[in-house]
């Protein structure tokens, strides 16, 4: 999981659950000092009904992408990442 703060402290992942524009992926979500403030948040977002949580039943990102699973869809960022490491040079001093 990546948390993402601005220079303010605000912490965006906050932000957007709360608005109903994020999920919380449980199965990432184990820090003790951020995730029980994102499981409120989404608590209030689906009571509230705002952003997905409007929707009567929205479904959840990995579950589209189980759905959805396709060669290209995966394999397009490993070739990128292949790209870029061959354009990369390392220097160990």
């Amino acid at each position: 999981m990546a948390l993402v703060r601005l220079a303010d402290g605000t912490l965006v992942n906050e932000v957007l659950v709360r608005q109903g524009l994020a999920w919380v992926y449980e199965q990432y979500c184990l820090r003790a000092d951020v995730c029980p403030a994102l499981r409120q948040a989404e608590a209030e977002a689906r009571t509230a009904g705002r952003g997905l949580w409007a929707e009567h039943n929205p479904m959840p990102p990995w579950d589209w992408r189980r759905q959805n699973k396709v060669e290209e869809w995966y394999a397009a960022p490993v070739r990128v990442l292949r790209t870029i490491a061959r354009k990369i040079r390392v220097v160990i001093r």
